[in-house]
């Protein structure tokens, strides 16, 4: 993740309701995604496929938050259930 990344993160994660602050954030961390997100299968709630996300940053603001931190922390370098357990 990068500095960008990450303060986009803060951003909308301690926003006040600022809404215009709240949409650079969005749009910082989908531009950053549409980057690194090259293909996939992803499929919207009607189980039809969503667009390619390379080089198209709108289709990540169709998914839901929780899809969307998922494929942060995926781009990242290891999810979750790949974490080394001690």
């Amino acid at each position: 993740i990068t500095i960008k990344e990450s303060l986009a993160l803060g951003i909308i994660k301690n926003s006040n309701e600022d809404e215009t602050k709240l949409n650079l954030a969005m749009n910082e961390i989908c531009e950053s995604l549409s980057k690194r997100v090259v293909d996939w299968n992803w499929t919207g709630i009607d189980g039809e496929p969503l667009a390619k996300p390379y080089k198209n940053s709108e289709v990540f603001k169709e998914l839901y938050n929780e899809e969307l931190l998922w494929l942060i922390t995926a781009t990242m370098g290891e999810t979750k259930g790949e974490q080394k357990k001690d």
